[in-house]
Parts: C-alpha cells; sequence; structure tokens
C-alpha cells in the first residue's frame, strides 16, 4: 500500500498529527516504508507541483530518455 505524498499533507492538516514528521512516522509504520523514502516523495512532490525548487520527475524522464 502506498500513500500518495498529498496524503500526508492532508492528515497533517486535518489534525490527525500535530506535525508533517508525526505524519510521516505514522505512515511510515503502516506501510513498512522507511520515513526517509516518504520525504523523499513529498519533496518530489512538491517539486512537480512547484511548491519547491528543483527538477520535476517528467523533467528527469525526458533527460534520461535524451541520455539513453
Amino acid at each position: 500500500m502506498k500513500f500518495p505524498p498529498h496524503e500526508v499533507r492532508e492528515r497533517e492538516h486535518q489534525g490527525r498529527h500535530e506535525s508533517r514528521l508525526a505524519a510521516i512516522r505514522s505512515i511510515a509504520t503502516k506501510t513498512g516504508r522507511t520515513e526517509k523514502t516518504l520525504r523523499r516523495w513529498i519533496w518530489q512532490s512538491e517539486k512537480d507541483d512547484g511548491q519547491r525548487e528543483g527538477t520535476t520527475f517528467d523533467r528527469s524522464l525526458s533527460d534520461s530518455a535524451i541520455a539513453a
């Protein structure tokens, strides 16, 4: 089972958890993923949504295709 990054943000903002870290820890435990993995998913999602600077997923795919 994979929780999409927006699920972490929703859980945090709905008051189910007192912080993003608490939401990440809760979901990591339930899904068998590491906290680091979930944080990376969230960061990538924020890049894709324009909320964080960095390479978007689509851009990294197109760069990989060009290099191949």
